[in-house]
């Protein structure tokens, strides 16, 4: 025997269930035969019509197509001895091991070895034996290898999925992702694809783009994305309308190069936790040169689903624009006026600027808005133009004035880069680099408010998603970090360390901002608050002179108006629609074809169906409880549970610092020192009061 020829008799072959199970099947039917010829051989009632004749001596080199029915027409079974009966029930074949000893079974013939042929022997011989000799064990019926194959396919389908879902919930790089398929591929035998894009089932055709100046612009569709972002709210048979909230923005995409994202975001109104869809998105090394040529697609499908609103749940729900909230670059771009330094340049009011100076020289300077009772615009002065310095002469108009909206109410303020990183912002930084400023902080007073800041870090609770940190640190501040310190902190951390009269200043400023991001309070008592922040600009002049009168801050008089036409500033604030921007960037993998491959990816995120953005919210009524516990304190005879831990929607309360801490019904401070729930449902605080409240 030739080496070829050895190693083609070593290799074995992976051999499926089923047909080892019909090989097996074979090899019994085989031994059956030569035992009931040997015994008809040895019985003196052997026929003379036996064709065939076995030698036990010799190996068996071939297994005939179908032996049974070669043999068993001139068998009679009941030729067959009872002890020979008991010996193949009982799984002892005579000859068995002479002949399946010198039996090899190769590559050509049967493609197992046989050593895999003695295991299924050792297994399966007496059910063989059996179900030949007519016993009631039976091998599955085909329905039962159907079911069996069918719940296979489903447990993978959902192994498939499950995979899918963690990836894009992840986001998990695709390379990481084909190094792990590989694994349960080849390993374990496992039916999973081997390539991510086959299990995201990933877009491999071109994306659709369409050519706007200088680069490219991908469209997704508003009425889509609107009825994804009905079906995740639920909305109730009752809505016949809904409010919507546009957002224009664009996000740097590489900070080596000019490459950028310019989407248009939309959200509903009125969702505290709404999600953000996207209508489309432009990419290139410059904004869009031709504004009406970016926002054509967008202004086409929004005048028709405006117009005749979507068909959802077998009912019309119309649809309004509720808000096209910009910060104050892209609002310029979006409405064709000019830039937000110029003479003409608030949104709101008709007031002109004025030149004030900042340093010595005749030409260092910025233009002011000290005016706090200009005539305001409205929708058909804006329209009409009335004020030409207002729009930009060099640009066409926009697009935008097509759509049936009011371009001066429907067009807000948004406080997340006017307050937040816009006023907020701006005081911070004059306390700590005013240069030969009287406002300026010492560094003794910097300290004691940044220790402040680190010591109350450990009684921020678990609802601020930023803690506190030194004033160090002021370079690297969020935006939500300057909403947290104007709400919350600083009017704490700077008593006593402002003089009287700037703390009493910017107390105008934290009273009003309190007030507008209330949902209880920022219509009753809106007026308060206007009357506030146009004393705050005012007083501006005396304190930090009139250049720091710029135009975020001449803004804040506009904001109560704001307020009273789409509620509390948080409703329609930017934040949500930045969070998605960074989701937007995330997205890509490398900087080569940035839009396509945000484009794959959100087909990806369509196909699975999940997300991160689109799965159905879970009850917000529905309490969670964890760590049970049994150590008290309880009330007098209390029967039931207690826990540490209660959740309802986003408020956590813990028995714990900094989590245990709340306002009661009756405006009273308690701490929390145990999580009842009696026997019939009722859930109970047990808390210690504080007895004595007092002002800073």
């Amino acid at each position: 025997m030739n080496e070829a020829s050895h190693n083609m008799r070593k290799k074995k072959l992976v051999v499926g269930v089923r047909q080892q199970q019909r090989r097996m099947k074979l090899a019994a039917e085989k031994m059956l035969e030569e035992v009931l010829l040997d015994c008809r051989d040895k019985s003196q009632a052997a026929t003379s019509d036996t064709n065939t004749i076995i030698n036990d001596t010799q190996p068996v080199t071939a297994i005939p197509d179908d032996p049974v029915q070669q043999h068993t027409p001139h068998t009679d079974i009941s030729s067959v001895g009872e002890d020979n009966v008991n010996n193949l029930v009982d799984g002892a074949y005579p000859y068995a091991s002479d002949q399946y000893s010198s039996t090899e079974a190769t590559e050509e013939d049967s493609g197992f070895s046989d050593a895999d042929s003695y295991q299924a022997w050792d297994d399966d011989d007496g059910e063989q034996a059996c179900e030949l000799l007519g016993d009631t064990q039976t091998q599955p019926s085909s329905d039962e290898e159907q079911d069996d194959d069918k719940e296979k396919v489903e447990e993978t389908a959902r192994m498939k999925k499950s995979l899918a879902e963690w990836v894009i919930q992840c986001n998990v790089p695709r390379s990481h992702v084909n190094n792990l398929l590989r694994r349960p591929k080849s390993d374990c035998g496992l039916n999973v694809p081997i390539d991510s894009r086959t299990l995201l089932n990933t877009m491999r055709s071109k994306p659709s783009l369409r050519s706007v100046t200088p680069r490219q612009y991908a469209h997704f569709g508003l009425a889509k994305g609107l009825l994804t972002l009905m079906s995740y709210h639920k909305i109730h048979s009752t809505i016949t309308k809904i409010r919507i909230i546009i957002h224009v923005d664009g996000i740097p995409v590489s900070k080596s190069s000019g490459s950028q994202f310019w989407p248009i975001l939309c959200s509903i109104h009125g969702y505290k936790e709404s999600k953000v869809i996207i209508i489309g998105i432009y990419h290139g090394l410059k904004k869009p040169a031709n504004v009406n040529d970016f926002l054509s697609d967008f202004v086409c499908e929004a005048t028709q689903v405006l117009q005749e609103g979507l068909q959802y749940d077998g009912r019309v729900v119309e649809v309004e624009i509720a808000a096209l909230v910009c910060d104050a670059p892209a609002r310029c771009m979006v409405t064709s006026v000019v830039s937000h330094n110029g003479y003409f340049s608030c949104h709101k009011c008709e007031t002109k600027g004025v030149w004030a100076r900042t340093v010595l020289s005749a030409h260092g300077g910025r233009v002011a808005y000290p005016e706090v009772n200009a005539p305001l615009r409205n929708d058909a002065y804006f329209r009409a133009r009335s004020q030409p310095g207002h729009h930009n002469q060099k640009k066409e108009r926009s697009i935008i004035e097509k759509l049936p909206i009011d371009l001066v109410k429907a067009v807000p303020i948004d406080y997340m880069h006017n307050v937040c990183i816009g006023v907020q912002k701006k005081l911070l930084r004059i306390w700590l680099f005013g240069k030969m400023d009287p406002t300026r902080l010492t560094t003794d007073q910097k300290k004691l408010v940044s220790d402040f800041l680190v010591f109350i870090k450990e009684y921020c609770p678990v609802e601020f998603p930023r803690k506190t940190r030194t004033l160090d640190d002021f370079p690297y501040f969020k935006a939500t970090e300057h909403r947290n310190h104007l709400l919350y902190f600083l009017p704490v951390a700077l008593k006593g360390v402002l003089s009287k009269k700037m703390y009493d200043h910017y107390m105008l400023f934290h009273v009003a901002i309190k007030i507008l991001t209330n949902s209880k309070h920022c219509q009753t008592y809106n007026t308060y608050a206007e009357n506030l922040l146009k004393r705050f600009v005012e007083d501006c002049v005396s304190i930090y002179g009139v250049k720091f009168i710029s135009y975020n801050v001449h803004n804040l008089i506009h904001l109560p108006a704001d307020v009273q036409e789409l509620g509390s500033l948080d409703s329609y604030s930017a934040f949500p629609f930045e969070n998605k921007l960074q989701t937007i960037k995330n997205l890509m993998r490398t900087s080569a074809n940035p839009l396509a491959q945000v484009i794959r990816r959100l087909k990806e995120i369509e196909e699975i169906n999940t997300i991160d953005d689109y799965a159905s919210p879970s009850s917000t009524e529905t309490l969670s409880y964890s760590c049970e516990h049994t150590n008290g304190p309880t009330p007098i005879n209390f029967k039931g549970y207690q826990y540490k831990t209660i959740q309802l929607r986003n408020v956590t309360i813990c028995t714990k610092r900094p989590n245990n801490c709340v306002f009661l019904n009756d405006g009273s401070v308690a701490l929390v020192k145990n999580i009842l729930k009696s026997t019939d449902g009722k859930i109970s605080l047990y808390v210690k009061k504080y007895l004595q409240k007092e002002d800073l």
